[in-house]
């Protein structure tokens, strides 16, 4: 018998409201020192602030694929876990420290 692929589980993403959303913008752009505004407007842009956006290989509020995700993840020395990119939370402060890094090229067309 040939074996079957079990197909990857999609994360759950963690459902917030406008308020928490903003909440977490405030304290990762203070703790990062990075435009709070930018830090929307690129979520605002990638995934309409949807943490549970999945466009084919990327993913999450600022669409991370897996391979940028774990590597910047394992820079800031946070839990790599390539699931995290929907934690709102998660992925609002890897997007901060990614823009603190002066890594905006990674949103090209979002950046502005």
């Amino acid at each position: 018998p040939t074996p079957t692929s079990t197909p990857k589980p999609k994360p759950t993403p963690i459902i917030v409201t406008s308020e928490e959303l903003e909440g977490l913008f405030t304290k990762y752009s203070g703790e990062y020192s990075v435009d709070k505004e930018l830090l929307k407007r690129i979520a605002q842009c990638e995934s309409s602030m949807n943490p549970g956006a999945i466009n084919r290989r990327y993913g999450g509020l600022y669409q991370f694929t897996e391979t940028l995700w774990m590597q910047t993840r394992q820079l800031m020395g946070q839990n790599p876990d390539v699931n995290l990119r929907f934690n709102p939370e998660e992925s609002i402060r890897t997007a901060a420290f990614m823009v603190s890094q002066n890594h905006l090229y990674i949103w090209p067309n979002c950046n502005k």
